[in-house]
């Protein structure tokens, strides 16, 4: 066998490698597991995030916020709700009111998919000097935890007045 074989099949080995290393730090130390489950990093490789793949296709500015809208992959878990935040220049981040209205019927808990469908538009209700970002966050209640997960959606720059 060469080097180059043992290059090779060392390079296939590791992503088992290291799968079987994780299992084994998780049933070794419970509470490292609780703290790997909660990172978004794990969630995602995992594929237990309750969405992916989400773009956001258009930011108009509008009368008292900003109307967004993308498209999305629902993969699982049961809608909770939405929050969203502005950021400012001098990095205050504050909720503000999310106005999923102008989506029509489309509101609430979608079902599981493999294609990506269409979110929004939202409007993001924030007005005022000094916005820089906004920051939307999906709640889901997911069946393994019973608990709340929490993952940003989406974000994007605040577009200028104009």
């Amino acid at each position: 066998m060469t080097l180059a074989h043992t290059k090779s099949a060392a390079r296939r080995a590791k992503e088992p490698a290291l799968i079987i290393v994780i299992a084994l730090m998780l049933g070794l130390y419970p509470s490292l597991s609780n703290h790997l489950m909660e990172s978004r990093w794990f969630r995602d490789v995992a594929r237990l995030t309750p969405f992916h793949s989400v773009t956001v296709d258009d930011t108009q500015m509008t009368d008292g916020g900003v109307l967004v809208m993308g498209q999305m992959v629902k993969r699982r878990c049961e809608y909770h709700r939405l929050t969203a935040y502005v950021i400012f220049s001098n990095g205050y981040r504050r909720r503000v009111h999310l106005d999923t209205s102008p989506e029509g019927g489309a509101q609430g808990n979608r079902p599981s998919s493999r294609s990506s469908e269409a979110w929004g538009p939202w409007k993001i209700v924030a007005a005022g000097r000094g916005i820089v970002r906004w920051e939307i966050f999906a709640h889901h209640k997911c069946p393994e935890r019973g608990t709340i997960q929490s993952n940003l959606f989406a974000t994007g720059d605040w577009p200028e007045a104009e």
